[in-house]
C-alpha cells in the first residue's frame, strides 16, 4: 500500500513494528493519542494502564486505565486501539503483552525510519523554547509542549512524520540515571545541555549533580554525532572521542555571541569566520543564551548560519515568556516553571521595562536544602528591581517577608480567587507584569488565562 505524506502510519507498519498481527492492515494513522480527550480523528490510540514496563520503568502510573476510554476514542474517530488485555470495541485492535512497551517500541520503530537530522536537547530551563527555535530554523519537526520524560519522549517520536526534514526532541529527568536510556531511543546526531541550573535538587543534592546527569546525554549520540555544550561548563565525565561544539561569550567558543543592544533583542553571533546579526525572540540575557545555543545546534547539524534569520518568526511558547496586551496591562507568562537562576533572568529583564513594573511570584519547588535561602534572596532581588510583588505558596511567605514594605502586595497559600481580586484591583494602565513560579502553582491551575479573561472583561 502507497502511503501519503500526510498519513503518519498504517495498522499493519505499527503491528510489524510491534511483531504482532492486526486484521485491520491497511487502515491509516495520522496520529498517536494516549488521552482520548484530546484525541483527533484518525488517531492510534495507545491506552496506557498506568503501570510500568521494563523500558519504562521510571515512569509513573497515572492512576487511569487506558482501556476503559478505548470506547471513548472510537466514538472521536480512533484509526486503532493499542491494547493489551481483552476488550471489545468498535476499532481495529493491536494487541500487544504491554501496552507501555508497545509505546517505546513504536518509538524506536519511528527513530529508525527518520532520514533527516535529529537533535535532542536537555536542561534545567528553556529546553521548550530551544525546541520552537531549532524547528524553526531547520524546518523540522517539534511536538508542542513538554514531552521529555518515559512516556513523552517515545510518542514524540512516535508522532514525527515519516517525511520530516530534521526532528528535535527534549530529553528530560526528574531523578538520577533517567536521561541516557532516553537519549539512547532518540539516537540524536546533535545533543545539547543548554545548562544546568539547581532544579531537582531535592532528587539529586547539587547543581554538580544536575551537570553531570544532564551530560550523560552524550551516551545516546550516533557515531561520529556532536556534543553542544556552554563553553564555561566542565565536560569531564564526557570520552574525549565525543566531538564537542561550544558556544559562549568569547572567542575561545566554536560560536561566539554578544549583545547588539542593552536588552538583548539581538545578538552577533560569530562562527567559523562567519557573523551574522541573529534576532532574540523575547530579548533578554537568559534567552540570547538559548538563541547561541540553538545557533550551535544548527551548525552543528550541517545548516548555514543564514538559517538563523528565520527565528524573527518566532514566537515563545505558552508560558514561556510570552506577552499578551489585555485591558491595558501587558501580561508576561512565564508561569510553566521555575527556579533560582530563571526567576533571576526574568525579574532583570521585567526591571527593564516601561511603566509599574509589578511580579507575581509563585514558589520554587525541588529546591531540597537550598530552598529557604533561595527564596529568601529572590525577595531581596525582587525587592530592589520591581515596584510591586505578590508571592503565592508556602516557602513564598520566606520571599514576601524579604520584600520592603513599600514592595509588598500579599502573600497568598494558593493562586486563589482572593489573588485574583487583589490583581483585578491593583492593575492599572500601562502596568507589566510578569508571572512566574513552578509548574504547580500557576499553570496547571491555567491561573494566567484566567487572569487574562478577567482583565479583557472588567
Amino acid at each position: 500500500m502507497a502511503l501519503t505524506s500526510d498519513v503518519l502510519w498504517d495498522v499493519g507498519e505499527v503491528a510489524r513494528a510491534l511483531g504482532v498481527t492486526s486484521s485491520s492492515a491497511d487502515a491509516e494513522i495520522h496520529g498517536v493519542s494516549i488521552d482520548s480527550r484530546t484525541l483527533n480523528p484518525g488517531d492510534l490510540f495507545i491506552a496506557l494502564d498506568g503501570t510500568t514496563g521494563a523500558s519504562l520503568r521510571a515512569a509513573k502510573g497515572a492512576g487511569h486505565d487506558g482501556h476503559d476510554f478505548v470506547e471513548h476514542a472510537a466514538s472521536k474517530g480512533a484509526a486503532a486501539a493499542m491494547v493489551h488485555r481483552p476488550i471489545r470495541a468498535t476499532v481495529p485492535l493491536i494487541k500487544v503483552s504491554n501496552t507501555r512497551e508497545g509505546l517505546w517500541r513504536l518509538g524506536i520503530a519511528a527513530r529508525a525510519r527518520m532520514t533527516g537530522v535529529v537533535f535532542a536537547i536537555t536542561g534545567s530551563a528553556g529546553k521548550t523554547t530551544a525546541k520552537s527555535m531549532l524547528a524553526a530554523v531547520t524546518e523540522g519537526f517539534a511536538t508542542e509542549g513538554s514531552l521529555n520524560n518515559v512516556w513523552g519522549v517515545p510518542l514524540s517520536l512516535a508522532r514525527t512524520p515519516r517525511n520530516a526534514l530534521a526532528g528535535i526532541y527534549e530529553v528530560g529527568m526528574n531523578a538520577p540515571a533517567e536521561i541516557a536510556p532516553l537519549a539512547r531511543l532518540v539516537a540524536p546526531q546533535v545533543a545539547l545541555v543548554l545548562n544546568a541550573l539547581p532544579a531537582h535538587l531535592k532528587q539529586l543534592g547539587s547543581v554538580d549533580a544536575v551537570r553531570r546527569e544532564k551530560l550523560t546525554i552524550f551516551a545516546g549520540l550516533e557515531p561520529g554525532g556532536t556534543l553542544v555544550l556552554p563553553e564555561a561548563m566542565n565536560d569531564d565525565l564526557v570520552p574525549r572521542d565525543i566531538n564537542r561544539f561550544r558556544f559562549g561569550c568569547s572567542q575561545q567558543a566554536d560560536l561566539m555571541y554578544s549583545p547588539v543592544d542593552e536588552s538583548w533583542q539581538a545578538i552577533e553571533v560569530t562562527c567559523a569566520g562567519q557573523q551574522l546579526q541573529v534576532p532574540v525572540p523575547g530579548g533578554g540575557e537568559h534567552r540570547a543564551q538559548t538563541v547561541a545555543a540553538v545557533s550551535a545546534c544548527a551548525i552543528a547539524g550541517g545548516y548555514p548560519l543564514a538559517c538563523l534569520t528565520k527565528l524573527s518568526s518566532v514566537e515563545l511558547p505558552a508560558g514561556r515568556g510570552r506577552e499578551t496586551l489585555v485591558g491595558g496591562v501587558t501580561i508576561i507568562d512565564d508561569s510553566y516553571n521555575a527556579n533560582p537562576v530563571s526567576m533571576a533572568y526574568a525579574i532583570e529583564q521585567l526591571a527593564k521595562r516601561p511603566g509599574r513594573r509589578l511580579a507575581l511570584l509563585g514558589e520554587m519547588l525541588e529546591l531540597g536544602e537550598s530552598e529557604a535561602t533561595s527564596h529568601a534572596e529572590l525577595g531581596t532581588l525582587a525587592g530592589a528591581l520591581v515596584d510591586g510583588a505578590w508571592c503565592v505558596g508556602g516557602a513564598a511567605r520566606l520571599t514576601h517577608d524579604a520584600l520592603p514594605a513599600s514592595v509588598r502586595l500579599g502573600w497568598h497559600q494558593e493562586a486563589s480567587e482572593a489573588l485574583m481580586d487583589s490583581l483585578l484591583e491593583t492593575l492599572e494602565d500601562g502596568d507589566c507584569l510578569l508571572i512566574k513560579g513552578s509548574n504547580l502553582v500557576f499553570w496547571s491551575r491555567g491561573f494566567t488565562s484566567g487572569l487574562v479573561q478577567r482583565l479583557a472583561t472588567r
